[in-house]
């Protein structure tokens, strides 16, 4: 049953009113082979028949005088039917279609997932020189050959796949974790001086020591000896370790010119809009790049659905006008300045030691501060040297 009311609704119903005689309209119809169903009587006749049998009931209607009347039409035919006025809707539709149709037998996205280390970028650019890119024959893609070629330019990778899902790429790998260097406390190695300073205190671990407390040492010099002997006079390599703690002294300058450079906004954009369609960039707007002095704000759209990157995408440009100029700077504000500079020096050099004093020089001339910090710090002057034997 669910078949035949389907077929109906495919091909369309139409029921019609019999007046006149219709049983002899009835029993023409059947000899002639006409097949109707849902035959009521009510107040008349009543019956249905597909949409594209009814002109045949006009002949058995004559020829019994019956006049035929349509009181209702059913199924897809009818509810199309609004579509034979509006050809180029259909047409719109065909060509809609075949246009799918092709643009499914190209690649339409490619996505990585899985790396950290390694950008997204750089591994779309090299795919795409490797020739998977957007806009591509599927039947072109040869995934095995790909990740063979992949695995090699990004050796970092511990492992590389290459999945297409319909019109969609997918590379996705895992990448090498750094192992722990397990010997390195293993090696021989020496401890040396990083900094000239006055020895504090030592804490002494692992190692022979080759200096003590209050002694002056120079900046290279043998602090912790790898070599250590036992109580029978036989020596062996260690790995030397300890903390040497020194009282050191550095000098930091730098120099601030007493004007600075601003950037202001005049209040005037230009928007450039393009559309990329497989890659091919197709503009919307026909404005230059304009002259002068710009900031550009740029946003790319890519367009989804169901999570699934579509092969198009809207780029726009916004390009700010600026003007720039220069102003004077006060001494407070270069002052701050250097020593924000200093502060970097202070950290990237000595790190966390203790500082015990420090003395600022400051002087200007010719419109530069020139700035100098004398720092007595407390430092762990300790550095691991590896010892390489020659075998």
């Amino acid at each position: 049953m669910i078949v035949l009311h389907a077929l109906r609704w495919v091909m369309g119903t139409v029921r019609f009113s019999i007046r006149g005689a219709p049983e002899q309209f009835l029993n023409q119809c059947a000899r002639n082979g006409i097949s109707l169903w849902n035959i009521e009587k009510k107040e008349t006749f009543t019956a249905c028949i597909f949409a594209g049998g009814y002109r045949h009931l006009l002949p058995a209607a004559r020829k019994t005088k019956c006049v035929l009347k349509v009181q209702e039409r059913r199924g897809m035919p009818f509810r199309l039917a609004f579509l034979r006025r509006r050809k180029g809707l259909v047409a719109g539709a065909v060509l809609a279609f075949l246009l799918i149709q092709v643009l499914s037998l190209h690649v339409w996205s490619v996505e990585v997932s899985g790396n950290e280390g390694i950008p997204t970028e750089q591994i779309e650019s090299v795919a795409a020189e490797l020739g998977l890119k957007p806009g591509v024959w599927k039947k072109d893609v040869q995934a095995k050959l790909l990740q063979q070629q992949l695995m090699n330019a990004f050796p970092q990778a511990s492992w590389l796949s290459v999945n297409t899902s319909g019109c969609l790429v997918q590379i996705e790998l895992e990448e090498l974790s750094e192992k722990p260097d397990l010997d390195a406390n293993k090696r021989a190695c020496n401890i040396l001086a990083k900094a000239t300073g006055q020895i504090l205190y030592m804490e002494v671990y692992a190692g022979t020591p080759e200096v003590k407390e209050g002694d002056a040492v120079v900046e290279g010099q043998l602090l912790l000896n790898a070599v250590v002997e036992d109580t029978y006079g036989r020596s062996t390599l260690k790995h030397a370790a300890g903390k040497i703690i020194a009282a050191t002294k550095h000098t930091f300058t730098t120099q601030v010119e007493m004007q600075k450079e601003i950037v202001q906004e005049t209040g005037h954009m230009v928007t450039r809009r393009s559309a990329t369609l497989f890659g091919l960039r197709i503009p919307l707007s026909f404005t230059g790049k304009p002259d002068g002095v710009y900031r550009l704000e740029a946003e790319q759209v890519r367009l989804k659905v169901m999570d699934s990157l579509l092969p198009i995408s809207f780029y726009t440009e916004n390009w700010v006008e600026e003007t720039r100029r220069t102003v004077p700077l006060s001494q407070e504000e270069a002052l701050e300045k250097a020593r924000e500079d200093v502060a970097l020096q202070q950290k990237e050099q000595i790190g966390d030691a203790k500082i015990t004093a420090q003395e600022e020089t400051v002087e200007v001339r010719d419109g530069v501060l020139y700035y100098r910090v004398d720092v007595d710090c407390e430092e762990n002057i300790g550095v691991e040297s590896e010892v390489f034997l020659q075998s």
